[in-house]
């Protein structure tokens, strides 16, 4: 794993860190970068539902019913109040689902919304290739693919009167800039 940034002062106190999303291999590539910082996830909550896996989620990470915005509040309210029991990082993938050719995707605004809450920055988190490795809907790993780019960018915060719409786009703006810029 090749990382580039000024990581470790960017990821040195609690923040909102938010992910492009391109394999299931995401996770633990995040996970190995937090290098045992506390963290919470926000997921899916049809991941729960996954058998024996769907379990250890239930235990490590807040589900989200997306399609009920009562159930959305009420688990990004549960996310909030574990990582701040905890002191933990929050992590999420904005793009909400995986892509399948390490395109980014259209943000959604739960991590605008946990920053509002929390008055946390958001960090983003840059991984490419790992799609390569394993893709959205493989099985196999391929191996050839022997580096896995990571970049952490600069904390960015929302501004004074910023609508949300508008902190959500110059994020996946911001986003975007540092994947055009990473090293092939």
């Amino acid at each position: 794993m090749q990382v580039t940034g000024a990581w470790r002062k960017n990821l040195a106190t609690p923040a909102i860190i938010i992910m492009n999303h391109t394999s299931a291999l995401d996770i633990p590539v995040l996970e190995a970068l937090l290098d045992g910082s506390p963290f919470t996830w926000f997921s899916k909550a049809s991941y729960t539902a996954i058998p024996f896996g769907g379990t250890i989620l239930k235990r490590m990470h807040i589900a989200v019913e997306r399609s009920r915005a009562t159930s959305a509040v009420k688990s990004l309210k549960q996310f909030v109040e574990k990582a701040e029991s905890y002191r933990a990082h929050m992590l999420i993938f904005p793009e909400g689902t995986r892509s399948a050719d390490g395109t980014l995707q259209r943000f959604k605004p739960g991590f605008a919304l946990a920053a509002e809450t929390t008055g946390r920055p958001i960090v983003p988190v840059v991984a490419q290739d790992v799609h390569r490795i394993l893709s959205k809907h493989g099985f196999l790993i391929d191996s050839s693919v022997k580096t896995i780019k990571i970049t952490v960018g600069e904390p960015l915060v929302r501004m004074v009167d910023e609508p949300r719409e508008a902190f959500v786009q110059r994020t996946h703006d911001q986003f975007q800039a540092l994947l055009a810029h990473q090293p092939h």
